[in-house]
């Protein structure tokens, strides 16, 4: 066999290779981002044949599905509408309009910061698992 066949040989081994077949195009982090969301969607039931919750809380503790669905948050989507509210915000407060227009934008801006300090409780809950 003349160099060239062997190479070409190599190439098909690796693209047989189970690691290399993407047939959805989802990496492996993909599927554990996924494994976690969907989890959520399970029930879990005791040994009394109760519904106790979801199987979600038992995956995330898993440190792959954990970091996985850490590193698939969309950080720079929520600076985006956090600094669009700020600006917002700003505009309202330097044009002096009136409490009621400014009244919901505050309440929107703390919406938001809640909503992260929810998501950044949830990791840090399912970390000290």
């Amino acid at each position: 066999m003349n160099s060239a066949q062997q190479i070409q040989e190599e190439r098909f081994k690796k693209a047989l290779f189970p690691a290399n077949i993407k047939a959805d195009g989802k990496s492996f982090q993909d599927r554990l981002y996924f494994l976690g969301q969907f989890s959520e969607l399970l029930n879990f039931y005791d040994t009394q044949n109760k519904k106790r919750g979801s199987w979600q809380p038992i995956l995330m503790k898993d440190p792959l599905i954990l970091l996985a669905n850490i590193t698939q948050t969309d950080v720079k989507g929520r600076e985006a509408i956090f600094i669009q509210s700020v600006n917002t915000l700003k505009t309202l407060v330097v044009e002096k309009q009136k409490e009621a227009s400014i009244g919901p934008r505050i309440q929107l801006l703390f919406q938001q910061l809640t909503d992260l300090f929810i998501v950044l409780e949830r990791w840090a809950y399912y970390m000290d698992k």
